[in-house]
């Protein structure tokens, strides 16, 4: 009866979050908990047990709780760390076992054993947590505070953290990169949180801020099998939470250096390029946080400061590369009561970049970049019982960039750029300049409840609303309003088109239910349902005469894609034996991607009129022209969200303390891919000889040429399967060592243009990747490999703490080369394609990733809580110079098959590091 009580007002209270949390954040689970069953030495449940938890992360001191009729406790809703758990009763042993280790999301489940006895006895166990989480059917992989500190994975923030994973293939070896594929997911299908905060760019899926790794608790990367609070995504979830400081003053003050001197040479071409060149390199970074109160209100703060200088391979070291990247960070947590917390946060980021010129890129033509991004975060929690939490959560960011010719090296908006399509050389202006404004307001409600012996089990239930409104403005187009594409040094073809803005705004709702059901001892199974209602529209911009604003106004497009999802998961976790050891898991999800404004990018609605000419020896003759609504239409209103059906199963096996065994299987099922059809147009097959090698395609010839409308749609077929097996060993720190390793054997394959076989695989309809579909013949040999296919992955992550503090560190990776295929011309009555030569397989791979890093640490302790270390990294400690890239794949082209890239060379850092 009390159950049924207890369930009632946790069904009235989810009524109200329903109610009430459209003003709080859009956010996802950012800490864990501890639960377990005290018995005798007989294995019966001890009621009446005083269990006691306390951490150095824990507000509020000490935490106690009395174990109920079945011996069981609970503690909910804490941050990731290490605790401390104390067992007590009159006239039994006191029981302490120290470095429980919690991580983001998980549980830990800590089963106790008390003896009777006549003496005051306390008996320390030490080191001993489970390090597999036997209620949760989901595979992730949490980077913990040692980890982190111990593994040199380069600074980029968790940029360099979550490449680690299992899964996760980046599109090239430096350190950085944010175009990355999990699981065969395209790269704008990735969720980025910071504290819950989401940090995705509403344009192209990638993560608009990168805190310095100083600030970072830990470090979480899921996404198989992902319970119904996540969302919007269907590659991978990255999880960060940041330290909070603590009940005694600590912090740091670290410097990380890199030098010519210390950089290497891996140009495979010396007599032809010139070699990647540094110039300077320094990363500096403050922490501090502690008590304002004891116990009560805690702080943290963070400044880290960036300067990169160097020049690429192939590029004239004369110019210099210069970036900034600046961060600040600012957090309080307050313990109100004993039942209520408050925690906020606000940062800030600037960064700016310049390019350099190339053999391929005139001075002239070069760009810079700046942009800055202020954001902020505001979490409520209210412990209602031990049984009952509710969060309420705010967050937000608002980014301006901006991409710009360079003055210093004589660029100018004014002046067109010049492409030459036989040498591939750009000249006089720069490509697509742009001013970019993205923003991100998110609001949560979360309630969570634990009954127990309900409907046949204990239930861990979740229930929660979501709100999140995103917007992209961003105005380009060409310098000058002209774009010329020459051959050979001749005029071939010229663009006319003013710039404009583009973009989108998109407001989400989103509702979710979970519930962890456990069954007996060692059956749980997690059920899911979320619900995703999206909604896109255009708004109002300011209409442009070239680069001049005027006081003209585009009128706005309401409600232009709706789009309402259900997305169950299922999964099960079973304990194969007693000891909770052994676990088998398996699941179902369905995700969906969110509504990217990438699709509204140019030329779009707000876009003037567009004009191509060719040249026929004396004068611009206008072969195509229109106003930009005649040949280009908006997104349909039954365009369907692209959605994954993922199916997983793993076993998992603790050998010893701290070590663990696992074998993983996923298939992925990806529809509903998005991409432009000409909707006018009336075609026959035919076949036709490529000039370019001899062969003969059938191709689709236009009827009717110069009459096209572009839309958007879910072309038949288009999606992607991914298979994949991973084999994954796991040894958390004790005993002075640690140690990931994962071998992936996967295949990754599916239908694509020809705009996108050899690039950075996504769906996006962007600036550069808006001819996707346009034409028939860019699906042309177009069902394959894709493009960030890599059949296997091995990962190595190893650290171990000699005598002295000592610390020898590597970080290796070996990956299968990405397949690339070449492309040919055919001539058909609409003008020259480009379509894939031959079908999409392993035949064609750049070179594969063979990387290693190498970190080797001295640490000095002085007094009881300084410490000071210095530390020696080694990237790329093999010098590696295999391609990662091509500089054309076009057989007609003088550098076809050439390489284009290569990993960056072996450099060394030093670091310098005060911890107090």
């Amino acid at each position: 009866m009390t159950s049924n009580k207890n369930f009632a007002k946790f069904a009235f209270l989810s009524i109200l979050i329903f109610t009430l949390a459209t003003g709080f954040s859009y956010a996802q689970r950012i800490t864990g908990g501890i639960r377990g069953v005290v018995t005798d030495d007989e294995g019966v449940p001890f009621p009446g047990v005083t269990v006691e938890l306390s951490s150095p992360v824990l507000m509020g001191g000490v935490h106690s709780e009395i174990t109920g009729t079945k011996g069981a406790y609970r503690f909910i809703n804490l941050p990731p760390g290490m605790y401390k758990l104390v067992f007590s009763l009159d006239g039994f042993q006191t029981i302490e076992k120290l470095e429980i280790k919690v991580r983001v999301k998980g549980t830990v489940t800590e089963n106790t054993i008390m003896k009777q006895t006549t003496l005051r006895e306390t008996i320390t166990v030490t080191g001993e947590a489970p390090v597999i989480d036997v209620t949760s059917s989901e595979e992730s992989l949490s980077f913990d505070k040692e980890l982190l500190e111990m593994i040199p994975s380069g600074r980029y923030s968790f940029l360099d953290v979550m490449k680690q994973a299992p899964g996760v293939i980046t599109s090239g070896s430096g350190g950085g990169t944010t175009v990355m594929s999990v699981a065969g997911s395209n790269s704008e299908s990735n969720s980025f949180q910071i504290d819950g905060l989401d940090i995705t760019g509403p344009r192209l899926g990638r993560p608009i801020v990168r805190p310095n790794q100083e600030i970072f608790s830990e470090v979480e990367v899921s996404g198989i099998g992902s319970p119904a609070e996540y969302g919007n995504y269907t590659g991978a979830i990255v999880n960060v939470v940041t330290k909070s400081g603590g009940n005694t003053f600590s912090g740091i003050v670290a410097y990380y250096g890199q030098f010519a001197s210390l950089t290497g040479d891996n140009n495979p071409e010396p007599e032809t390029w010139e070699s990647w060149t540094r110039h300077k390199f320094f990363d500096v970074a403050f922490t501090l946080g502690g008590p304002i109160v004891k116990d009560k209100l805690w702080f943290f703060a963070s400044a880290n400061l960036t300067s990169d200088d160097y020049t690429g391979w192939t590029s004239d070291p004369t110019y210099h590369s210069p970036a900034r990247d600046d961060n600040y960070f600012f957090k309080l947590s307050s313990q109100i009561t004993n039942a209520h917390k408050l925690t906020g946060a606000f940062a800030y980021r600037y960064d700016f970049w310049q390019s350099v010129p190339t053999p391929w890129v005139m001075p002239e033509a070069t760009t810079e970049g700046i942009g800055k991004v202020p954001y902020w975060n505001l979490m409520y929690t209210w412990i209602m019982s031990n049984n009952a939490y509710l969060e309420l959560k705010t967050s937000g960011f608002s980014q301006k960039t901006s991409t710009l010719p360079r003055p210093d090296l004589g660029g100018d908006l004014s002046i067109p750029q010049h492409y030459d399509s036989l040498t591939g050389v750009y000249t006089q202006g720069i490509w697509w300049p742009s001013e970019r404004n993205f923003r991100r307001n998110q609001a949560t409600g979360a309630l969570s409840y634990f009954a127990e012996d309900f409907l046949g089990g204990d239930h861990d239930f979740k229930v929660g609303i979501q709100y999140n409104r995103s917007y992209a403005g961003t105005l380009a187009g060409y310098p000058g309003g002209i774009q010329y594409t020459d051959y050979g040094g001749e005029f071939y073809t010229k663009t006319e088109l003013d710039p404009s803005y583009y973009g989108g705004l998109v407001n989400g709702l989103s509702a979710f239910f979970d519930d962890s059901w456990s069954i007996g001892d060692r059956l749980t199974v997690n059920l899911g349902l979320r619900y995703d209602y999206s909604n896109a529209s255009i708004p109002s911009y300011t209409v442009m005469d070239v680069w001049t604003k005027t006081d003209g106004k585009t009128p706005a497009i309401k409600d232009m894609v709706t789009w309402n999802s259900l997305s169950p998961r299922i999964g099960l976790a079973y304990q194969l034996t007693s000891d909770g050891k052994t676990i088998i898991k398996a699941g179902y999800r369905r995700t969906q991607d969110p509504y990217h404004t990438g699709h509204n990018d140019w030329p779009g609605p707000n876009a003037g009129d567009y004009y191509g000419y060719w040249w026929d020896g004396t004068d611009w003759v206008r072969y195509w022209g229109a106003g930009a609504g005649d040949n280009w239409a908006l997104p349909p209103e039954d365009l369907k969200a692209p959605y994954s059906s993922m199916f997983s199963i793993g076993l998992e096996r603790e050998v010893f303390t701290d070590f663990s065994v696992g074998l993983s299987g996923v298939y992925k099922d990806q529809k509903n891919g998005i991409a432009y059809w000409n909707s006018k147009g009336i075609y026959e097959v035919v076949p036709m000889v490529s000039p370019d090698n001899g062969q003969t395609y059938q191709i689709y010839n236009q009827l009717n040429p110069g009459v096209n409308k572009y839309e958007i749609t879910n072309p038949e077929g288009f999606g992607q399967t991914y298979k994949g097996v991973t084999l994954q060993v796991r040894k958390r720190y004790s005993n002075n060592w640690l140690l990931n390793a994962s071998l992936t054997l996967s295949k990754s394959e599916g239908l694509t243009t020809s705009s996108r076989t050899n690039s950075d695989q996504q769906w996006v309809l962007t600036t550069w990747m808006y001819t996707s579909g346009k034409d028939p013949n860019h699906w042309i040999n177009g069902r394959g490999l894709m493009s960030m296919d890599r059949k296997w992955a091995f990962k190595l992550q190893f650290g171990y703490n000699f005598p002295w503090d000592i610390l020898a560190s590597v970080n290796y990776q070996f990956l299968t080369g990405r397949p690339w295929q070449p492309y040919v011309r055919v001539y058909p009555d609409q003008g020259v394609q480009s379509i894939i030569a031959e079908p999409r397989s392993d035949k064609n791979r750049v070179g594969e990733r063979n990387m290693l890093d190498i970190r080797v640490a001295k640490t000095f302790n002085f007094f009881k809580s300084v410490r000071f270390s210095v530390m020696v990294d080694v990237f790329n400690a093999l010098n590696s110079n295999t391609p990662t890239g091509l500089w054309s794949y076009n057989t007609w082209s003088w550098y076809f098959g050439e390489t284009g890239s290569i990993p960056t060379p072996r450099r060394a850092q030093i670091g310098l590091k005060l911890e107090f």
